[in-house]
Formats: structure tokens, sequence, C-alpha cells
């Protein structure tokens, strides 16, 4: 996956404006950006946090990476990746015949159509 990797200046008393989630896989997720030194940049929603200014994110939990966001201050270096999460289709009543994982709720949906398969028409 392409990682981004975005640097912005902070002021320590500057909140970053992000809310984080930690996933199934334990990954600390960008849920949202709602204002903050990062709202403008190429940080998305649904985008894996991986270290900020050098340090890795992969054992903390979103409280630590909320924190240390917060905490910092000058130039702010955090580096991220995309996430996709695979859907399973289930029928209803739990039988999918699939492993049963279940994308986190609020994971993107992929609503674009591919051209080869077109969606079906009704006759008129």
């Amino acid at each position: 996956m392409n990682t981004v990797t975005i640097t912005v200046n902070k002021a320590k008393s500057e909140s970053s404006g992000l809310f984080l989630f930690k996933d199934e896989q334990n990954r600390i997720i960008i849920n949202s950006i709602f204002s903050g030194p990062f709202k403008d940049t190429e940080l998305q929603s649904f985008m894996q946090i991986l270290s900020i200014d050098g340090k890795s994110c992969t054992a903390m939990d979103e409280g630590t990476v909320k924190s240390l966001l917060d905490s910092s201050s000058g130039q702010v270096t955090v580096v991220a990746q995309p996430v996709i999460y695979s859907a399973e289709v289930v029928d209803g009543r739990g039988s999918g015949g699939g492993s049963g994982s279940v994308p986190h709720p609020s994971a993107p949906v992929d609503l674009s159509t591919n051209s080869n398969n077109p969606p079906p028409t009704v006759p008129s």
C-alpha cells in the first residue's frame, strides 16, 4: 500500500483534530478529521497511522496516539496508509459460509460498478 507522510506545524496547545479508533487488527485508524492542522492535508478518514515523529504506533492504543499527537509541537510528521476492509455477504441468518469475519461498522463501502458487468436493466 502507498504510504503518505504529512508534516505540519503545530502549537503545543493546539488539538490534532483527529478522532481515532483501534480496529479488530489492532491498527490505529483515523475515523474523522474535524479540525486542526491535519484537516486540509493528504491525511484522510480510514487511514492507519503508522508513526508519529518516527515513533511506531503499532503497539499503542488510540488514546496514547491521540495524546502523543495533541502534546506534540513544532514540526509534527505523521506517516499513514489507506486501509482496505473486506466484506463478507451474509444471508441474514448468519450462514454466509465464510470465515465469520465482520468488517468494522464504519468501514467504507465500494459502490463503484464494473464496466464489464454493468447493473441489470429493467425492461419498460
